[in-house]
């Protein structure tokens, strides 16, 4: 369903689940089990584009990092030290 645009959306998903718990006859046991993932989940879901719809502009924590790790910015000092193009790695 992805390849034709048809998006699936996560309470879609967790309604399907929970009808086939309640067919099995396992409503109440997959509630107990999922509850706290599923919280977390859809709160995630819910959050997710959240930041962008605030009205605040970015920050830069550019300076910030710089301060706190010697005038350099950690992800470019690891990738100059961890980085070779020659070598296949992690």
């Amino acid at each position: 369903m992805l390849w034709r645009g048809i998006e699936i959306e996560p309470q879609w998903v967790l309604l399907s689940l929970l009808l086939i718990a309640i067919v099995v006859g396992r409503g109440r046991q997959f509630l107990t089990d999922w509850t706290p993932f599923l919280v977390l989940f859809l709160a995630y879901e819910v959050m997710r584009g959240f930041a962008g719809k605030t009205g605040f502009p970015h920050h830069d924590f550019s300076p910030l990092e710089r301060l706190l790790f010697g005038g350099n910015l950690p992800s470019v000092f690891l990738q100059q030290h961890l980085y070779h193009p020659s070598v296949i790695s992690w």
